[in-house]
């Protein structure tokens, strides 16, 4: 059978955690692999990070077409502190008929359909147009199980730890309560999701194998597979953003670490969602001061964790001055840099004078530092982040906890202090940056030719190739 260049609709959810993953999966497709791909994305009015990185995206290649999709009302439909997930679904969902009028009218319409985990309702226009269908897992193996596991979960009685067949037991005070199973909003929307993707010909997990050896090989297993249940399950991380350092201006925040010894520099940042209150920032810069650290951080305004927050960084004046300690930014002038907003993170860890990372852990920013051989100090926030700092601390030993995950008060700077130390002057920060670079050649062997995620790609892309030839 004759080979054809196959052509995949990718859609993303809103919100950075997710169309980072997916448009970088995009490219990886498009660059790596020979694939056309459309990229469809809700537009949010408040999220002006994405519309850049979307802008940026535009027209770059012939064979990746980014369509972002027009603005969806749904604020009288909802309550207004529904959950994310409930409101991005809701918002892909509305957004569904403008993705099958694009698609109907493509001159060589894909015959594959990529979702993310909050935009599976997209599946039926895969059913409808007999495209093949696959889930982007942008959250970890275990994660994953879970979630795919929870109905059943519900049924147990409870107990100390979450048991997931063929995983790790997790205790369920390291997950601060957070329990899928046991929210119901969210349960109510993740099972719609579950059994959406329960259907799908397979999911593409953003994880590789030395991260989650034990979970990997379990749900390669069809017997685990099917008590949990989970349609077969693909390894292609880690997809992370690639390194634009040679196609944008040389920035303050770069120029500066230039300048900064190798390894000496700490870098502070809580992602595209997260944000701290007034106390808790006053107490990570005493903490920072204290430790005589050099540091790089990335500062928003105080604001307590809401459920807008995911959907609108980057709006709004951000002068630093306003609520950090009187005095700090000069008393630390020669030390420290703070930078409100934005940095461009994949750089940032990239460059030689990072020694370490504190992070809220969501899944891109992990990916992101394991990649780059960056030890980290872990200060979950929401979402699966406490899983992810679990894996961090415990399973592969790149990290320390810093936020304990039942604590809802405020971090003192004592603790900061002392975390910030240990990982950047301690013997145990040593060991953590000996791991860290084992995982970051790991992960470099995993995506480049002859790797395990980088041939499973491949192999998923032939079988593609030949449904597309069979179309035509």
């Amino acid at each position: 059978m004759e080979i054809s260049k196959a052509h995949v609709a990718i859609l993303s959810s809103p919100g950075m955690g997710h169309v980072i993953p997916c448009l970088e999966l995009a490219k990886c497709l498009v660059s790596h692999h020979d694939v056309e791909v459309s990229f469809f994305v809700p537009s949010t009015e408040s999220s002006y990070h994405q519309t850049q990185l979307l802008q940026q995206s535009i027209s770059n290649t012939d064979d990746l077409h980014v369509i972002i999709l027009p603005p969806v009302d749904i604020s009288n439909m909802l309550p207004i502190d529904v959950s994310v997930p409930v409101r991005i679904t809701l918002i892909v969902q509305k957004s569904l008929p403008a993705v099958r009028s694009a698609i109907l009218g493509s001159p060589r319409p894909p015959t594959v359909f990529i979702s993310d985990l909050f935009s599976t309702y997209g599946f039926e226009i895969a059913d409808d147009l007999k495209m093949e269908k696959y889930m982007f897992s942008t959250v970890n193996a275990s994660v994953l199980a879970n979630m795919a596991y929870s109905p059943k979960l519900v049924q147990q009685v409870d107990g100390e730890t979450l048991d997931i067949p063929g995983c790790k037991p997790v205790r369920i005070k390291d997950l601060g309560g957070r329990l899928m199973h046991r929210n119901p909003e969210n349960f109510q929307c993740m099972s719609g999701h579950i059994r959406n993707f329960v259907g799908a010909a397979g999911i593409l997990v953003n994880t590789f194998e030395d991260l989650e050896r034990q979970t990997l090989k379990s749900l390669s297993d069809d017997n685990i597979r099917r008590k949990i249940p989970i349609p077969p399950v693909y390894c292609v991380g880690p997809v992370i953003k690639s390194d634009t350092t040679q196609s944008v201006e040389k920035l303050d925040c770069l120029t500066w670490l230039d300048n900064q010894p190798c390894g000496s520099v700490i870098f502070i940042a809580f992602g595209s969602g997260g944000f701290l209150s007034a106390e808790q920032i006053t107490e990570l810069a005493w903490g920072l001061e204290l430790s005589k650290q050099r540091f790089l951080w990335v500062v928003r305004p105080p604001q307590e964790l809401t459920n807008d927050a995911y959907l609108a960084s980057g709006v709004g004046v951000n002068n630093p001055s306003d609520y950090l300690p009187d005095g700090f930014l000069t008393r630390t002038h020669d030390i420290g840099l703070v930078v409100p907003d934005w940095v461009p993170q994949v750089e940032v860890l990239g460059h030689e004078s990072i020694g370490a990372f504190m992070s809220h852990c969501g899944w891109n920013s992990t990916l992101e530092s394991i990649v780059h051989g960056v030890p980290m100090i872990t200060w979950q926030l929401y979402a699966e982040q406490h899983w992810n700092a679990i894996m961090l601390t415990e399973d592969i030993g790149v990290a320390v906890r810093l936020a304990n995950p039942i604590e809802t008060g405020v971090i003192g700077r004592d603790r900061i202090e002392k975390a910030v130390r240990l990982v950047m002057k301690e013997e145990k920060g040593k060991s953590l940056r000996n791991k860290a670079k084992e995982l970051k050649y790991s992960a470099m062997r995993n995506m480049t030719k002859g790797g395990s995620s980088y041939d499973t790609l491949s192999e998923l892309v032939k079988t593609w190739e030949a449904r597309a030839a069979a179309k035509e």
